[in-house]
C-alpha cells in the first residue's frame, strides 16, 4: 500500500480526497515518506484527530507543515504526549501561544526550555518570565535571565541575585 501511495502522492495530478479519506489514510500507519507526501499535497478542512494517533516523529512532521491550528486543548496535549513536540508547536505558533499563555499552566521547567529559545524577542522573554512566581526563580534561571541584555522587572532581577552562588553573580 505504501509504493502505491508514494506513486499517488508523487502524481502531478491532484485527485480530489475528502476528510474522511485524509483521516483514515493518515491513520493507517503509513511509511515516513508517504506520510510526508500525503500531508504535503492534502490538508484536512478541520484537523479533528485525536494527536495521540501519531508518532513523535509524525507530530514533528505535522508540525513542520502547520498542518493544524494552535489551541490551548491541542498545546496541553502534545505537552503530555511529546513534550519536545509542544515546545516546538509553541514556538512555531508563538503570537497564538503568547496570545494564550495565561491557560497553557506552564511551569517553571515549561519556562526555562523557552528562555533558551532564539525565537523570541525582548517583550515576550519577559512575558514568558512573568508566567513564574519571582520566588520560584532558582539558580539554574538565574543563570539564563543573567544572559539577557535588557531590564527584567525587579523582583525577578533581585531574586536572581540572591539566587546565584557568589562566583557566578
Amino acid at each position: 500500500a505504501n509504493t502505491n501511495m508514494a506513486s499517488l502522492m508523487e502524481n502531478e495530478s491532484h485527485i480530489e480526497l475528502t476528510d474522511e479519506m485524509i483521516i483514515q489514510m493518515l491513520t493507517s500507519h503509513l511509511s515516513d515518506n508517504s506520510f510526508w507526501l500525503l500531508i504535503r499535497k492534502y490538508k484536512l478542512k478541520d484537523f479533528s484527530i485525536e494527536l495521540s494517533e501519531f508518532s513523535e516523529k509524525e507530530i514533528t512532521m505535522l508540525l513542520d507543515e502547520k498542518y493544524f491550528d494552535f489551541t490551548v486543548s491541542r498545546y496541553l496535549k502534545l505537552k503530555g504526549l511529546y513534550y519536545q513536540c509542544s515546545i516546538e508547536f509553541a514556538v512555531k505558533y508563538k503570537a497564538d501561544f503568547l496570545d494564550n499563555l495565561g491557560e497553557c499552566e506552564l511551569v517553571k521547567s515549561d519556562i526555562l526550555q523557552f528562555l533558551k529559545r532564539s525565537e523570541f524577542i525582548q517583550e515576550e522573554y519577559i512575558q514568558l518570565i512573568c508566567q513564574i512566581a519571582s520566588s520560584e526563580v532558582d539558580a539554574e534561571l538565574a543563570l539564563i535571565l543573567r544572559e539577557f541584555k535588557f531590564e527584567l522587572p525587579k523582583e525577578y532581577v533581585e531574586a536572581a541575585w540572591e539566587a546565584l552562588e557568589d562566583g557566578d553573580k
